[in-house]
Parts: structure tokens; C-alpha cells; sequence
């Protein structure tokens, strides 16, 4: 029987593959129902959004590989699973390929499926610019102080 590290890294490497084939069955049985993300500008969407911004075209993955991927159980069902994303995507045509930072929070479901019920991606920026987009967010005001 595998262990839910097992489970969860073998979860994440066909999540992997599906986000480059645009795979919204996968994607449709995986997130629950009530899951929300949060991406790297903040916004939070739920499945239904999620599904059809991959069904549409609007965000389409050219290749993704998640690494360093550390799996945290939380008793026999859920975990909390991190790790790194690089990706060569297009969200609406404009191009969003990068070094992303994820967390996705599983549950396991009484039929034995694991599901997402959280997730939140962050942008890998250097310091520096993350502090000078800082600097000119304050200029405008667009921070909070």
C-alpha cells in the first residue's frame, strides 16, 4: 500500500502532465468542489473558473515541471503539499512562462480520492525587483502603507 507521500507525488507528477495536455477531466475530479486558489496577483477563483480558463484556451501550459515537491500529512486525510513550478504558459495570450511557488491543500475523500480544496501560486521574483515593485506601487499609492 503506498504511503500518502506515494500517492501525493505521483498525484502532482500527473497533474503535471495534464496542465500541458489541458486535461480538465483530471482536473475536474481533483478539485473539489468548493476549491479556491489564489494566483500570483491575488485573485481568487474557484473550480468552475479554473476548468474553463483551461477549456477556452485562455491559460494554455506549454510545459510544466514541479520540483523540490515536500509532502506534509496531516493525519491519514489531508496534507499539505509545496513545491516549485516552472512553467512555459500563456494566460490570454500574454506570456506568463516563469518560476512559480505553490501550495495545494489536500483532502481525502471517504471513497479514497484525494482532492484539492486550496491552492495559492506566487511568482519567483528576485528580491530586488519585488522591492522596486514595491517602491513604485507606494508612489501610486497601490500599497497599502
Amino acid at each position: 500500500m503506498p504511503t500518502v507521500e506515494e500517492e501525493l507525488l505521483a498525484l502532482e507528477a500527473r497533474l503535471d502532465e495534464a496542465r500541458m495536455r489541458g486535461d480538465g477531466e483530471l482536473f475536474s475530479n481533483v478539485l473539489a468542489d468548493d476549491f479556491r486558489t489564489t494566483n500570483p496577483v491575488g485573485t481568487i477563483t474557484g473550480k468552475q473558473q479554473a476548468l474553463d480558463d483551461a477549456a477556452s484556451g485562455r491559460l494554455k501550459v506549454h510545459s510544466s515541471r514541479s520540483t523540490g515537491i515536500v509532502v506534509r500529512p496531516i493525519g491519514a486525510n489531508a496534507a499539505v503539499v509545496t513545491g516549485r513550478a516552472d512553467m512555459r504558459a500563456a494566460f490570454r495570450g500574454f506570456d506568463i512562462s516563469g518560476a512559480f511557488i505553490y501550495t495545494h491543500v489536500y483532502v481525502r475523500r471517504d471513497d479514497g480520492q484525494w482532492q484539492v480544496v486550496a491552492a495559492h501560486s506566487s511568482r519567483l521574483l528576485p528580491d530586488w525587483l519585488y522591492l522596486v515593485a514595491i517602491r513604485i506601487a507606494n508612489l501610486f499609492r497601490l500599497a497599502p502603507r
